[in-house]
């Protein structure tokens, strides 16, 4: 759950940092008025996107292991960089000026980047399990006494997030076995 919220937070930082320069905006007390689904090359990442004022903010980190980039935060200048395999790049040289690389921009997934993502998917689906289950026990022992209704519908929610998890990370599995062959 932490890594969810971690990469929650590293998606709004990169919003923020990414507009700081055209002009200033803070999203404290602003509402989030929708959440959706990311995919990347034809799989969901385990992070949700959000749209505060109108606009999209997703997860920094969970989008850039997606597409096998690094991500750093420069927290002086309260910078997020992302920089992907094979992409040009300024590089100092020992005069200290930049010099742009003659490599091609097209960002490459290697099998350990994938075996990583899949591994940080699956510690995603475990920490929602957990989340899940232990909100199951809460609704179970209903301190806020609900009708019954309620309960077991909010049980049969979680119940479906908990099964829904579980077999994900039997397919991601099945994928890292692959990959690590």
């Amino acid at each position: 759950m932490k890594k969810y919220v971690a990469g929650f937070i590293a998606g709004i930082v990169f919003m923020l940092s990414a507009s700081a320069f055209a002009d200033t905006i803070s999203l404290i007390g602003k509402k989030v008025t929708g959440e959706f689904s990311i995919v990347v090359n034809g799989k969901k990442l385990a992070d949700s996107g959000v749209v505060i004022d109108n606009k999209t903010n997703v997860p920094a980190r969970a989008l850039s292991d997606a597409l096998g980039a690094s991500v750093s935060v420069d927290n002086k200048t309260k910078t997020v960089y992302i920089t992907s395999e094979g992409a040009s790049q300024a590089s100092n040289t020992s005069e200290g000026s930049a010099k742009m690389s003659d490599e091609p921009t097209v960002p490459v997934l290697d099998k350990e980047k994938e075996i990583k993502r899949i591994k940080y998917e699956i510690d995603m689906l475990q920490g929602d399990i957990f989340s899940s289950k232990r909100g199951i026990d809460v609704s179970k022992e209903n301190p806020w006494n609900y009708s019954q209704d309620k309960v077991d519908m909010e049980v049969k929610r979680l119940e479906k997030i908990v099964s829904e998890s579980e077999s994900k990370i039997k397919d991601l599995e099945t994928q890292l076995s692959e990959l690590e062959k």
